[in-house]
């Protein structure tokens, strides 16, 4: 089974290249071939990135159109829906949980959903306007949030292993000392 071919946008000197051959009246499959890319790829690059006014395709327009494109997919505006960003702020009031607001959402605006971390990345987002007050109305009202995974400590000691209780006899591991305290464990 063969592999799906990746695609690679047009870098800044294929775009002169390009711009170079429409210059000088190539046609798109001449174009194409030149670029060692899909005819397609061309008369897309050539439609989206060629002035509306002057019919001309600048190259360093087209790639300064592209990292704009590139930075703005990257970008995502929290809570975009009025509807659920009101329906946050009135429940959070209300004393609401994330997770409950989350699951009524789906109950009372059933065309609309988000999850519990959602809101909470709104919420915590510095960005997001009545931030202090709404991190206030969380029953835990922290000023950030803790990263997952981080100051969670492993227990170290041989007596932190669960015996299971269905193994017959007493857990083995139940006298031993832990080194790191030197204390008995029970």
């Amino acid at each position: 089974m063969s592999m799906p071919k990746q695609y690679n946008h047009l870098s800044l000197v294929e775009r002169e290249h390009l711009a170079q051959l429409y210059w000088e009246g190539k046609s798109l499959g001449e174009i194409s071939k030149a670029l060692g890319r899909n005819k397609s790829t061309v008369s897309r690059e050539l439609k989206r990135n060629s002035s509306l006014e002057y019919k001309r395709y600048t190259p360093c327009r087209a790639q300064a159109r592209s990292d704009e494109r590139k930075h703005l997919a990257n970008t995502h505006q929290r809570l975009k829906n009025d509807l659920i960003r009101q329906y946050l702020v009135e429940n959070l009031a209300l004393g609401w949980s994330p997770e409950l607001i989350a699951g009524r959402l789906k109950l009372d605006h059933p065309e609309s959903s988000i999850s519990h971390e959602a809101i909470y990345q709104y919420i915590y987002h510095l960005q997001t306007p009545n931030r202090l007050e709404m991190i206030s109305q969380l029953r835990r009202a922290h000023k950030k949030r803790r990263a997952k995974g981080i100051g969670r400590k492993e227990k170290s000691s041989p007596s932190a292993v669960a015996w299971p209780k269905s193994m017959p006899g007493p857990n083995p591991l139940s006298d031993v000392t832990n080194t790191a305290t030197g204390k008995e464990t029970v």
